[in-house]
């Protein structure tokens, strides 16, 4: 996925993190433009904030 950055033409490359809690059907998407630790932990956050709450278990895949 790219994002057009309309003031150079630049393409610039974002990367896509994705939550799901699987039995309530709920899904979280947020865009970055890196995949560095910071950056996880802050999409994890705001995931758990827009949840409501955490999980008893977190599985992760595809890092």
């Amino acid at each position: 996925m790219d994002l057009l950055d309309t003031d150079t033409g630049e393409l610039i490359t974002v990367y896509l993190f994705v939550g799901t809690l699987p039995y309530s059907q709920y899904t979280y998407v947020e865009p970055t433009l890196d995949m560095k630790s910071d950056t996880w932990l802050r999409c994890h956050m705001n995931m758990f904030e827009y949840f409501g709450g955490t999980t008893i278990r977190l599985i992760c895949d595809n890092l």
